[in-house]
């Protein structure tokens, strides 16, 4: 019986190291590979990584019955399309010769580049020297030469208005700017102004005299003179504003890109509202005086204007554009 056990015993532990050593063997091949998915062969694509945190905010917000938040996925994206607007913005500034710019309704591309236009606020980066201008020009008294348009702008003065008009003188509002990026946390940065001051500016290239108009030079200089007036009133006011500290634009992002680019679009905003109220004071006073052919209104309008722009804006009758 010893003997009989003991081959047992042999033979159950040879068995055991062959099993062994065939499992052993096995484990030495590599397994075949598992089947793969579409979705694993897929090249990843931009933005995968901004939509799976959305759908993980997503999930969020489901398992808390509405208490999620993902509004940082909304944040992140719109900081993302703020710094590729920006870099946009800065590639055509590179290789743009004579395309428009920010200015492209009012002022040429060639002109403006020349003096430094900084991204779509409307401002020059550094005070213009436009004395070299042929085109530009800031405020000054106007002569029959500062008129060099051949036809009216039809898409300010429309229809049969532009016939009634004498001159037409195009000037705007502009400003140097000089700004600075805060950064109060690590992913915090806040773009804003640190200088800033407004002037108007004109285009002789776009300001037109009516070769038809019989009244004298001198009465119809002294009506466009005070469309010039009021652009200077309106800068003055706004730069001293903005000494005062009443200007409060500001741009906010995770990036300094990001805050830059809100900054130059709420700063665009600030002046076109600006230039908004020139147009608005500017049509009322054109409305009420004929285009400066009824003396006794052209008269009562110089003194406004002389006793400032509160009376200005006090004798202005809102009218449709």
């Amino acid at each position: 019986m010893r003997c009989m056990t003991s081959g047992l015993h042999a033979t159950a532990v040879l068995l055991s190291i062959l099993v062994s050593g065939s499992l052993a063997a096995e484990s030495e091949t590599e397994p075949p590979p598992a089947p793969r998915s579409e979705e694993a062969d897929r090249v990843a694509e931009p933005g995968m990584g901004q939509r799976e945190k959305f759908r993980e905010r997503m999930r969020v917000l489901r398992e808390t019955g509405g208490d999620g938040d993902f509004s940082g996925f909304e944040n992140e994206a719109a900081e993302e399309a703020a710094k590729r607007r920006d870099q946009a913005i800065r590639r055509e500034a590179e290789s743009a010769n004579d395309e428009l710019d920010a200015l492209e309704e009012e002022m040429l591309q060639d002109s403006l580049n020349e003096q430094g236009l900084w991204g779509g606020t409307g401002c020059f980066a550094r005070p213009p020297d436009l004395s070299h201008q042929q085109d530009l020009a800031l405020y000054k008294d106007l002569t029959k030469d500062d008129f060099l348009e051949k036809r009216p702008d039809r898409t300010r003065t429309p229809g049969k208005e532009a016939t009634k008009l004498h001159a037409d003188v195009y000037v705007v509002i502009s400003c140097a700017l000089n700004t600075i990026v805060d950064r109060p946390r690590e992913d915090h940065f806040v773009a804003r102004a640190r200088r800033a001051s407004y002037f108007p500016m004109i285009s002789r290239s776009r300001s037109w005299w009516n070769p038809a108009s019989k009244k004298p030079a001198p009465e119809v200089l002294a009506h466009a003179q005070l469309h010039l007036e009021l652009a200077r009133m309106l800068s003055e006011e706004l730069t001293a504003k903005f000494e005062q500290g009443l200007v409060a634009v500001r741009g906010e992002g995770r990036s300094e890109e990001a805050a830059l680019a809100r900054f130059q679009q709420r700063w665009g905003k600030h002046i076109q509202e600006a230039r908004d109220e020139l147009h608005r004071l500017g049509r009322a006073y054109d409305r009420e005086t004929g285009f400066g052919s009824i003396g006794g209104r052209q008269a009562a309008w110089a003194r406004r204007f002389g006793d400032g722009l509160p009376a200005v804006r006090a004798g202005a009758v809102p009218t449709a554009n």
